[in-house]
């Protein structure tokens, strides 16, 4: 088998690679490096291989060898409480804790650490007392899934009369391992007298890398197991979205870019781009987190909801918003019985999006290094 790097250079790059082996975990020889392997079953069925490419030169080509590794130390563990707490801890180091019940209308990640240990998000409303922090948009908590408009529904305020949920029902998958941790969890999207008006799976996996290079992929299956759903045109939402650290935010010296090559609220907000970035200094530390939107998803490129307070979301529904025009309208149906899947790769990094390589983490996303051969 051959592992082709194809024309970017990579670093950090998760490689998946077909396998007929029934391993947990694997020894993967790729060129000059013996790298571990841990399985990934895909929705599609396949089985494969993931591992952490360290570096790949543009243009080579490297033949892969697989093998049994044996025993092999867990790297990324997550650790369930039992009382709505997932904690995720890359080798020694804590990354975040996956909340999926008991505060908040809906599962959030808080804290998510970056360089040096660095808080990247908001801590308020989770504490909320903390001096010199913004204390607006109490829904917007740290790293989340919401949307407004819900069949009628605000799946996206919190303290507001009527705000709606996403509840917990269950994980079918919650695994530790040495290159991933990954969580598939089933939820509910519901009123607030109770009724179901959505189905979602959520899949969040997790990837050892250093702590300027912190990976995470978060795929959204939205279901419509109650009957149909229309998602309305708004702006108030983001399939994914962050609420930054109040000290890089745009208004306090942050830095706000995108795919395009946007900068700043006025060129990035509303507009469509395949990544967002937003960086800044926090504790003496200058770290970004960016999001990148797979070029599979529903309406991509996707819309950013992107402000100097803080916020930046994916959103290709708030269309009308967007262009400032009745002319144009974001609603979509899903019809019963179907789904509208999303997915997305969270990249938090050292410097702006120039210094920490965004474009090129992209590029690893959306055309991975490929596999020719058995």
């Amino acid at each position: 088998m051959r592992l082709t790097i194809g024309g970017h250079n990579r670093r950090h790059c998760p490689v998946l690679i077909p396998v007929t082996c029934d391993c947990a975990t694997c020894s993967v020889q790729i060129g000059n490096y013996r790298l571990v392997g841990q399985r990934l079953q895909l929705p599609c069925g396949n089985n494969y291989v993931c591992c952490i490419l360290p570096e790949g030169e543009a243009g080579n080509s490297y033949d892969v060898i697989c093998g049994d590794a044996g025993e092999v130390a867990s790297e990324v563990a997550l650790t369930d409480d039992g009382a709505g707490r997932v904690a995720v801890t890359i080798g020694v180091e804590p990354f975040t804790v996956y909340h999926y019940a008991g505060s908040g209308n809906r599962p959030y990640c808080y804290p998510v650490l970056g360089p040096g240990g660095v808080q990247m998000t908001r801590s308020y409303p989770m504490i909320p007392d903390l001096p010199e922090e913004s204390k607006d948009h109490p829904h917007q908590r740290s790293l989340w899934t919401a949307f407004g408009d819900v069949n009628g529904i605000d799946d996206w305020a919190e303290v507001e009369p009527g705000s709606a949920f996403i509840v917990h029902r269950g994980f079918s998958v919650l695994e530790s391992g040495p290159v991933f941790g990954r969580l598939v969890e089933q939820l509910d999207w519901i009123s607030v007298d109770g009724v179901k008006v959505m189905g979602e799976e959520r899949e969040i996996i997790f990837y050892n890398t250093p702590a300027d290079h912190r990976l995470l992929d978060w795929s959204v299956s939205l279901r419509a197991s109650y009957g149909p759903v229309r998602l309305g045109d708004t702006k108030e939402g983001g399939i994914l979205s962050v609420r930054v650290n109040c000290r890089m935010e745009g208004t306090r010296g942050g830095f706000i870019e995108n795919g395009c090559g946007g900068i700043g609220e006025a060129e990035c907000w509303g507009k469509p781009a395949p990544w967002c970035d937003y960086s800044g200094t926090v504790e003496g530390t200058h770290a970004g987190i960016a999001v990148f939107d797979w070029h599979e998803n529903p309406g991509y490129p996707t819309n950013w909801h992107v402000r100097d307070y803080g916020l930046m979301t994916a959103n290709i529904f708030g269309q009308s918003y967007f262009h400032n025009s009745p002319l144009y309208n974001g609603d979509r149906v899903i019809q019963a019985g179907a789904s509208l899947d999303f997915r997305y790769r969270v990249f938090i990094h050292g410097g702006n999006a120039k210094q920490g390589g965004v474009g090129e983490r992209y590029l690893d996303f959306a055309f991975p290094p490929q596999t020719s051969g058995e």
